[in-house]
């Protein structure tokens, strides 16, 4: 893209995921660049209330931004510094975990490189209302008690990680997370719709699961750095106006700052074949059937303070994507271009392609696809315990009430939709799984997204 997407595109594009593809009760789209800045809606709240750019979505993990944004704030006024140990911030003597005496800093926090799982082992699912309950004390707690099983430095995406490194950055100022981001970020930009709690104020749009029914709106309780805010089109935009000087800010020059240090988020190949040469030598001789190479589009992909650098070529794109049972969005920037686009969605499926597609026209949207019936005959063959390698976790599918169900840990079930007799997709996840068509069925195919190798999970038991 040379200039921003015009209205009339942007409307035909989400007229599709919405009238077409059936991705969306209601979707709103802005556009910010020197050239100005514009809104564009398609569907309905799922109310009577109107939609527009002042209609507030859940963000999900889009709300990251916030506490990496905050870190990068307090590291500049000198309040703590990015290779600070997790203990000098931790409450009543309370200490981290360490790794052969190695401690976890507030970097490995904000580049999710603390070698933490996406969530405390004691959390309950996402869709669980006791989450709202989870406290600070918990959230630090847990982290004490945990054993680390890899190594700081290690990557893997965790909301486990930013919730610490949010709850961590308010105990240092003395305010609650959601008073520190009011003070730091939103009150100074004049985004009176973007909230955690405080949204009483708020015309805010209903979530949507991905069959399309009213679900309840997500309470993470200390989990929100990670996940917890709502906000609208025009406050978003206000947001990524401010990030890239398009408009007199305290937040100039802090997104140089949240991306100047960078973690590669795909690990090395040495790793891999450390830990994995079993699977690899198994997917090299006898790559899964339906094994599909991926299709990367991006040539980079890094972790700045809990944003995502992705490059293709001299271009560079800075992103965070977010998505949950009732909502999706994605929030895109181009520092050369000096724009950036906002996508969000009041329904749990994967939408982040639409804001790169918006953003650079080169990037294809993803393929539609048709969910089928498949008898329950068909079904019972892939029913069991399918188990992740290197002591990951266990993923369990059953017959659920319209069809099969595939449960993971934190997330819990989602319904598989199936393309086929063996194929079939998570929404939710942007994610395939296929089973062998015929003959015995040993194992599991997951391919997450379209850019990632597909790998197979083998059966362990034939009971859910």
């Amino acid at each position: 893209m040379t200039t921003p997407p015009a209205a009339d595109r942007i409307a035909a594009v989400l007229a599709d995921q919405i009238d077409v593809r059936r991705k969306s009760v209601g979707m709103a789209a802005g556009v910010v660049s020197p050239a100005g800045r514009h809104v564009v809606v398609h569907g309905s709240t799922g109310s009577d209330a109107p939609l527009d750019g002042d209609t507030a979505f859940e963000l999900a993990s889009i709300g990251k931004v916030f506490t990496g944004l905050l870190f990068a704030d307090a590291v500049r006024r000198g309040e703590v510094r990015l290779d600070d140990p997790v203990d000098t911030l931790l409450p009543g003597g309370m200490k981290a975990p360490t790794w052969k005496g190695r401690r976890l800093t507030l970097l490995h926090l904000a580049t999710h490189t603390a070698g933490l799982p996406v969530h405390p082992p004691d959390v309950p699912t996402l869709a669980d209302p006791r989450l709202a309950d989870y406290s600070v004390d918990n959230l630090l707690q847990s982290l004490c008690a945990f054993t680390p099983t890899r190594p700081p430095g290690t990557w893997e995406y965790s909301n486990w990680d930013i919730s610490v490194l949010g709850q961590l950055l308010a105990l240092r100022a003395g305010v609650e997370f959601e008073t520190l981001v009011e003070h730091r970020i939103t009150r100074p930009l004049g985004m009176a719709n973007t909230a955690i709690e405080r949204t009483s104020r708020l015309r805010l749009s209903s979530g949507h699961s991905p069959d399309l029914a009213v679900i309840p709106r997500l309470r993470l309780g200390s989990l929100a750095p990670a996940g917890g805010f709502v906000s609208t089109t025009n406050d978003m935009l206000t947001f990524a106006s401010a990030l890239l000087g398009l408009s007199p800010s305290p937040l100039a020059g802090l997104l140089d700052v949240a991306t100047s240090v960078r973690r590669p988020i795909r690990p090395s190949l040495a790793r891999l074949l450390k830990e994995n040469w079993r699977l690899m030598l198994r997917m090299f001789v006898s790559p899964p059937p339906g094994a599909r190479p991926p299709d990367r589009f991006f040539s980079g992909a890094e972790a700045g303070l809990a944003w995502f650098i992705f490059t293709k070529g001299d271009r560079e794109l800075v992103a965070h994507d977010g998505s949950a049972l009732g909502c999706s969005g994605s929030l895109v920037l181009d520092r050369r271009l000096r724009a950036a686009v906002v996508v969000l969605s009041n329904t749990g499926v994967m939408i982040h392609d639409v804001a790169r597609h918006l953003m650079w026209g080169d990037y294809a949207l993803s393929r539609t696809r048709t969910e089928v019936a498949v008898e329950s005959s068909v079904l019972d063959r892939y029913i069991g315990t399918y188990q992740m390698p290197k002591g990951g976790p266990a993923v369990g599918i059953k017959h659920g009430d319209r069809g099969l169900t595939l449960t993971f840990p934190v997330v819990g079930p989602l319904v598989m939709r199936a393309e086929n007799d063996h194929e079939f997709f998570l929404p939710e996840l942007d994610c395939e799984i296929r089973f062998a068509a015929t003959g015995p069925v040993r194992e599991l195919v997951m391919q997450p997204g379209r850019s990632f190798p597909s790998f197979p999970i083998p059966r362990v038991s034939d009971a859910a």
